[in-house]
């Protein structure tokens, strides 16, 4: 398959430091090469459990092959097969998403003890002295062979869980949770069904968390599986993508209801023009210049969305361990709530910049959730009355959308398909835990 030259993973060396400013967007699989077949992915039921298979179809025929599969009443999705491309304690930096995100703070109270989370990524080297100890079993879902070159996943893997205070590298979000290493990639790519194997077998062993640091097109096969997880309760994440600057496509699985979209600031807090925004990004963090353990016993630094998701993966991570039996929405919630919004932010960002403790200050809160109904560009909101209380405040991310003295907010000017976070405050009172919702009745075109 042939790519645009930017769409292909980059990977340069920059003095003794590797930087890499990962992936993008991919196609259907298919090429004039390849006789003009086209691969399809398809999902079926055997045994009760899911099996993602990939067939071939002539090109012209794809569309009545997708459809005569999908007919099959074993058969759950088909869709054309996608090529995704990777995002792509010494060195505790100031400005790296550990710091900047002020996760040191719910430290004492939690490290992400308990939490296992998945990374569908390429290879991670468990080996590596900042992962000892981290690194459970995991499995390969590519059939493809084994790379020693691989460093993608271990980095990402370094984000989410290094362990603190051992005198190596740097420290992960959540020093003390367990990396769940699930091989979807290879160094230049990662087919949508050994993604899809990798989120339902992740989802099935385990998995309290699933990081995805990978981006293409959209594929049924694929949101059917991350449909499953999020039904089984597990938090997904996913980088939002790289090419803000090159078409800023809407990128999958990051776009998918459900899915934690993550895209990047700069160290010093800005929105990264290079990263993907829009109505499918739900929170930041930084996304250049990141510490990262690189395969043997070596260190090497980042950048792209790829390490900015894993940032967040490790936050999720940590409110589910000092938030037990929290639902995936309600993470979201917590963590859209309490992100930095201040300054002129661009919405298109997300809710704001990652913020740790105020995300659980978030999903502290005793107070019911309001009750959120969407509709076209806005959402209508309302709560029980609160004793004493003569006005409240209605935020959306975080932002204060709306002063009323009654029980009801009607709140204007938001973007189709994205997911807001809502909570009230009365005057007399803490703010209420926040209610997740998607604006409008789908995502845009």
């Amino acid at each position: 398959m042939q790519h645009h030259p930017a769409r292909r993973l980059v990977v340069a060396l920059a003095g003794s430091v590797l930087a890499v400013l990962g992936c993008v967007a991919g196609a259907p699989a298919a090429s004039a090469a390849d006789g003009g077949q086209v691969s399809i992915d398809v999902l079926t039921v055997v045994d009760g459990e899911y099996v993602v298979e990939t067939v071939t179809a002539p090109r012209d025929r794809a569309a009545a092959t997708e459809e005569t599969l999908e007919d099959r009443a074993d058969v759950v999705a088909a869709d054309a097969a996608v090529d995704y491309r990777l995002d792509a304690d010494p060195y505790w930096e100031a400005d790296d998403p550990q710091a900047m995100s002020s996760v040191t703070d719910v430290w004492p109270r939690t490290r992400g003890a308990g939490q296992v989370v998945a990374v569908l990524d390429t290879a991670v080297d468990g080996s590596h002295p900042d992962l000892a100890g981290a690194v459970l079993a995991g499995t390969d879902t590519t059939g493809l062979a084994a790379d020693p070159a691989e460093w993608h996943g271990t980095g990402v893997a370094g984000v989410i869980a290094a362990r603190d205070g051992n005198g190596a590298g740097s420290a992960g979000m959540a020093p003390q949770a367990r990396v769940l290493p699930v091989r979807v990639c290879t160094s230049a790519t990662c087919p949508s069904a050994a993604v899809a194997r990798g989120v339902l077998w992740a989802a099935d062993h385990g998995a309290d968390v699933i990081n995805m640091s990978l981006s293409g097109g959209y594929s049924d096969v694929t949101a059917t599986a991350v449909r499953y997880a999020l039904d089984k309760g597990v938090s997904v994440v996913a980088s939002a993508g790289n090419d803000g600057q090159n078409g800023n496509a809407v990128l999958y699985p990051a776009a998918l209801e459900g899915v934690i979209a993550v895209s990047a600031t700069t160290p010093e807090a800005a929105p990264a023009p290079w990263a993907q925004h829009g109505w499918q990004v739900d929170v930041s963090a930084v996304g250049e210049s990141v510490v990262l353990p690189y395969r043997g016993t070596g260190y090497t630094s980042g950048t792209g969305t790829s390490f900015a998701g894993p940032a967040v993966a490790g936050a999720v991570a940590l409110l589910r361990a000092g938030h037990p039996g929290i639902s995936p929405a309600q993470v979201q919630a917590a963590l859209q709530a309490g992100a930095d919004g201040g300054g002129s932010w661009d919405r298109g960002y997300g809710a704001g910049r990652l913020d740790v403790p105020a995300a659980f200050t978030a999903a502290d809160q005793v107070g019911a959730a309001p009750t959120v109904t969407p509709s076209a560009g806005a959402v209508d909101v309302s709560w029980p009355a609160v004793a004493g209380a003569a006005g409240y405040s209605v935020r959306v991310d975080g932002v204060v959308r709306a002063s009323v003295t009654g029980t009801s907010a009607r709140v204007t000017g938001l973007t189709d398909g994205t997911q807001v976070a809502v909570d009230v405050q009365a005057d007399s009172g803490a703010r209420s835990l926040p209610a997740l919702a998607s604006v409008g009745a789908g995502a845009p075109p």
